[in-house]
C-alpha cells in the first residue's frame, strides 16, 4: 500500500493536520517533525528536480513577517551545501561561488534564498511580494529583473518570459526601484499597495531632497492593468506611470493620506521615521490628461481618496476632465467632487463629459 492508493478524501483529511501558513498555527505539532515551507529546502528541491521547477507558476515572498518571524533556521547538511554549490555553478552566473556561499550560510537571509529560487523558476507567472527589506537598498529580486530587461545575459538564468502578474505590498521600496517592472515584456498586471512616492529622493549624505528621474519612455510598457491601493503618490509620478503604458485597460488609484502626517504650514510630510519629506500632490486634471493617452483601450477607471483634513482641500485637486473620447470606457468610480463643484447645486452635470459606452 502507498499514499497513491488512498482515496482523495482521506488524503485531504490527513493534510488537514499539517500547519497552516499563519503565525498562530505554524508552531503546532505536525505528523512529521520537519521544516515546513522553508525557502532553503524549496531551493534544494528545485536544484534537484528541474522538471519540478518548471511546474512552478506562482511564488510568494514574505520578508520576516507573519509565519517567518519566529521560525527556527534550517542548518544545511554537507550534502545540501554541495548540491547548492553545484547548482549555482551550472547557472554560470558571475560570482556564483559567492551566491552559493551566502545561500549555504547558517544565517542566510531570506532575500538571497528567494532570489536564488527565482533563478530556478522559468515558467513563473505570478509573483507576490510582501516587502520588508532594509530601506534604500534595491532587493535582489529586482536586480534579477533589471538584468533580464537590460538585454545582457546573466549566465544561464531565464529571462522571466512568462511573468504576467506582480503584486507588491510596499514597506520601504520607492517607485524608481520598481522601474524594471515597467520594462518587462511579459508583464500585464501590476498591483502595488502602501507605496509612498512624493516624486523626490533623499540624498542621505547631504540630507536634501531632489526630484526623481523617470526613465521609462511613453507608451513602451506592456502593462494593461495598473492597481495602486492605499498609496500616497504625487500626481506627476502617477501620470508618468500611466503614460508609460502602451495600452492601459484598467486603472485604479486609492490616494490614502490617513497613515501619513504633515505640517500644513510648510507642506512637509513625516513617514516611517523620516521627516521633512515633500508632500505628495493629487491633481485630477493632470491624471485625466494621462488617462486620455489610452482613449482607445481604457475600460475601467477607479479613483478613491482618504483625505486627512477638511473637504475644503478638494478644490486644490481640481476636477476630472473630459472622457468622451474614451470609446471603450464602461465603468468609472470616483468621488462626486472630482466630477463637479457640488457647491453649485443641481445645475452641475457630469453626463456630458462621459462617453456613450459608460
Amino acid at each position: 500500500a502507498s499514499l497513491d492508493s488512498l482515496p482523495d478524501e482521506l488524503l485531504l483529511h490527513i493534510l488537514g493536520y499539517l500547519p497552516a501558513l499563519n503565525q498562530e498555527n505554524f508552531q503546532l505539532p505536525t505528523l512529521l517533525s520537519f521544516f515546513f515551507a522553508h525557502p532553503y529546502l524549496f531551493l534544494r528541491t528545485l536544484v534537484c528536480n528541474p522538471r519540478a521547477a518548471e511546474t512552478v507558476k506562482s511564488f510568494s515572498m514574505n520578508y520576516g513577517r507573519g509565519v517567518h518571524r519566529n521560525r527556527k533556521p534550517y542548518l544545511p547538511a554537507i550534502s545540501d551545501r554541495k548540491l547548492i554549490k553545484s547548482g549555482f555553478k551550472s547557472l554560470d552566473i558571475p560570482s556564483w561561488k559567492a551566491w552559493a556561499t551566502d545561500c549555504n550560510a547558517d544565517d542566510c537571509d531570506q532575500e538571497t534564498l528567494y532570489a536564488a529560487i527565482l533563478m530556478r523558476t522559468p515558467n513563473l507567472r505570478t509573483l507576490t511580494v510582501d516587502d520588508g527589506k532594509v530601506p534604500y537598498q534595491t532587493p535582489k529580486w529586482i536586480e534579477l529583473l533589471r538584468q533580464s530587461v537590460s538585454g545582457n545575459s546573466f549566465g544561464r538564468v531565464h529571462q522571466f518570459t512568462h511573468l504576467n502578474t506582480v503584486q507588491i505590498r510596499v514597506k520601504h521600496m520607492g517607485m524608481r526601484v520598481m522601474l524594471p517592472l515597467f520594462k518587462l515584456p511579459s508583464l500585464r498586471i501590476l498591483a502595488v499597495s502602501t507605496l509612498v512616492e512624493t516624486g523626490f529622493v533623499k540624498d542621505h549624505e547631504l540630507g536634501t531632497w531632489k526630484p526623481i528621474k523617470w526613465t521609462v519612455p511613453n507608451r513602451t510598457s506592456p502593462i494593461e492593468v495598473l492597481t495602486l491601493s492605499s498609496c500616497f503618490m504625487d500626481t506627476g509620478v502617477l501620470a508618468s506611470m500611466v503614460t508609460a503604458c502602451q495600452h492601459l485597460k484598467k486603472f485604479s488609484y486609492h490616494h490614502d493620506e490617513s497613515p501619513w502626517l504633515w505640517n500644513n504650514e510648510e507642506g512637509l510630510l513625516w513617514h516611517n521615521g523620516d521627516d521633512s519629506i515633500p508632500r505628495a500632490r493629487l491633481h485630477y486634471p493632470c491624471l485625466t490628461s494621462a488617462l486620455n493617452h489610452h482613449r482607445d483601450s481604457i475600460e475601467t477607471i477607479g479613483l478613491y481618496n482618504d483625505v486627512y483634513g477638511p473637504v475644503q482641500l478638494y478644490p486644490g485637486f481640481g476636477m476630472l476632465g473630459d472622457f468622451r473620447s474614451c470609446a471603450k470606457l464602461t465603468h468609472i468610480t470616483a468621488p462626486l467632487r472630482a466630477f463637479i463643484n457640488v457647491l453649485n447645486g443641481a445645475g452641475e452635470t457630469i453626463i456630458d463629459r462621459l462617453p456613450a459606452s459608460i
